[in-house]
């Protein structure tokens, strides 16, 4: 009879352990899905404010400010130049049409969780595609990748006739 409550009491103990043990499992992976939707949320806010403010009104100094230091050492002077000739050529921002993308993680380490988007944007003369590595750092978004393409519009042909009356 002793051995059966013992028997009893080490199941029910049992199976209150691993019912507590599900309750926190299913507890913590609700709040690393919450933090991970917060991460992307603030790294496409983020993506989004800043290229829109660079699109529109191209400057060095405010990309500067949004880049990795190991991204500053790598960009040269040289392009720079040639970013500020291709925005010159596109003219003014047309439209944006926002950034598409989201968060994954690194190879190198598995805690580290990078976003990457694809920004769109028309402008009077041209299309303009970027692709944007986003990683956090000291708690900001900065970007430690920057990769564009272009397409300059064909200057439209106008024709033109006199005619006599």
């Amino acid at each position: 009879m002793r051995l059966r409550r013992s028997l009893f009491k080490s199941i029910r103990k049992f199976s209150l352990s691993l019912v507590l043990l599900v309750i926190f499992i299913g507890i913590g992976a609700s709040y690393g899905m919450y933090l991970q939707q917060q991460m992307k949320r603030e790294a496409s806010q983020f993506v989004n404010i800043t290229m829109l403010d660079l699109l529109a009104s191209w400057d060095d100094k405010v990309f500067w400010i949004h880049i990795t230091p190991e991204l500053q050492e790598n960009t040269t002077a040289e392009q720079l130049q040639e970013m500020r000739r291709v925005f010159a050529h596109l003219g003014e921002l047309s439209h944006y049409q926002g950034a598409q993308g989201g968060l994954f993680r690194t190879g190198q380490w598995w805690w580290q969780i990078v976003a990457r988007y694809t920004v769109q944007a028309t402008f009077q003369r041209g299309q303009f595609t970027a692709t944007v590595l986003l990683i956090k750092q000291q708690g900001e978004w900065i970007i430690s990748g920057f990769e564009y393409e272009y397409t300059y519009f064909p200057v439209p042909r106008r024709v033109r006739a006199l005619k006599s009356a």
